[in-house]
């Protein structure tokens, strides 16, 4: 993730578990994309200290892994991202504005991502839909978000919808927040 900005990409999409996790001593909870790499104690450890990255299970038997939160985005991402378009598939990616902060705060013109956890089955089909009304029906943030939403509804077991930021993007094509 450290690099990502530096590569000129104009559309990202990350497939990736996320989630809520608590915050220190269980206080709050900050939304966190998961890696696959391997967690260590002393590994990265001022990143740790500077909640930067922190500790993450996909699920209670699985083994422990990093995640980055909205602070590694904006004090540890090199580069910039160039009125580059998010997409993020994981779980509450957009829970809070937080994530979506930080990667405009780094240059990214659009953030999209759902709002509480969904299914993997769903999301690929919703995210399909997403991604054609964008580039391929070049319609506006806005419109594709709310006909996704209307062709595929809300996530069957938890109610998860779609939802962009920052607002300015609303009535701007993939195309035109990219150029």
């Amino acid at each position: 993730y450290r690099q990502l900005a530096n590569h000129g990409y104009k559309l990202i999409i990350f497939r990736v578990h996320s989630g809520l996790l608590k915050g220190e001593e269980g206080i709050g909870d900050t939304i966190w994309l998961f890696t696959s790499e391997r967690y260590q104690r002393t590994k990265y450890f001022m990143a740790q200290l500077r909640d930067q990255v922190t500790v993450a299970r996909t699920s209670e038997t699985s083994p422990a892994i990093f995640a980055i939160g909205a602070r590694f985005i904006t004090n540890v991402m090199e580069g910039r991202f160039d009125n580059t378009a998010i997409i993020v598939m994981g779980c509450a990616a957009f829970n809070t504005d937080e994530l979506a902060r930080a990667f405009t705060q780094r240059g990214a013109s659009t953030y999209i991502g759902w709002d509480v956890s969904v299914g993997l089955s769903y999301v690929d089909d919703a995210i399909a839909v997403l991604v054609e009304k964008l580039c391929s029906e070049e319609l506006s943030v806005a419109e594709a978000v709310a006909e996704t939403m209307k062709e595929k509804g809300p996530d069957p077991n938890n109610n998860a919808v779609l939802k962009y930021y920052p607002q300015a993007s609303a009535n701007q094509t993939v195309r035109q927040l990219i150029e």
